[in-house]
C-alpha cells in the first residue's frame, strides 16, 4: 500500500505529515491522520480523525533512499 504525505504551507503555519487515503472523489481525498496536524484552513486533527483536502496538497511519497547515487569505482 503506497504511502502518501500532506504538506502545504500558509501564513498560520503548515509543515508535512504521513496521511492515510481512504477514499478519492472527483477532487478531494479522505485522509485519516496518523499523527497530531494541521490541515488546510487552520483546522486540527488528531490520529485516526478523517477529513476532506484538495488533491493538490497530496502527494504519495517516493522512496529516494534507493535512487541515491553510488561512487564509481575508477
Amino acid at each position: 500500500m503506497p504511502q502518501y504525505v500532506l504538506a502545504f504551507q500558509a501564513w498560520y503555519g503548515g509543515g508535512e505529515w504521513l496521511v492515510e487515503v481512504l477514499k478519492e472523489t472527483p477532487q478531494r481525498f479522505l485522509i485519516r491522520a496518523t499523527t497530531p496536524m494541521m490541515i488546510p484552513g487552520g483546522r486540527r486533527l488528531m490520529p485516526g480523525e478523517t477529513a476532506y483536502v484538495a488533491k493538490s496538497v497530496v502527494r504519495a511519497m517516493t522512496n529516494q533512499n534507493s535512487e541515491q547515487e553510488r561512487p564509481s569505482d575508477g
